[in-house]
């Protein structure tokens, strides 16, 4: 689940190894050289079928 505050939730779905998607918006996890998660990119509005997106690799760094 991702919750965005105040009161609002998704359920995602694993679908490939650090890739997860919910509705037309799809998250990978990204890595450092010692395997731990430093960011995620976000494609939104999503289309499996072409792969085209609205808002293409947008990626959100962790904060140490």
């Amino acid at each position: 689940m991702v919750k965005v505050p105040p009161a609002r939730s998704f359920e995602i779905e694993p679908t490939y190894a650090d890739g997860f998607s919910a509705g037309g918006t799809l998250a990978h996890f990204t890595r450092d050289k010692n395997g731990r998660v430093d960011g995620v990119d976000i494609k939104s509005d999503f289309s499996p079928g072409d792969g085209s997106a609205r808002v293409e690799r947008v990626h959100f760094t962790r904060v140490k």
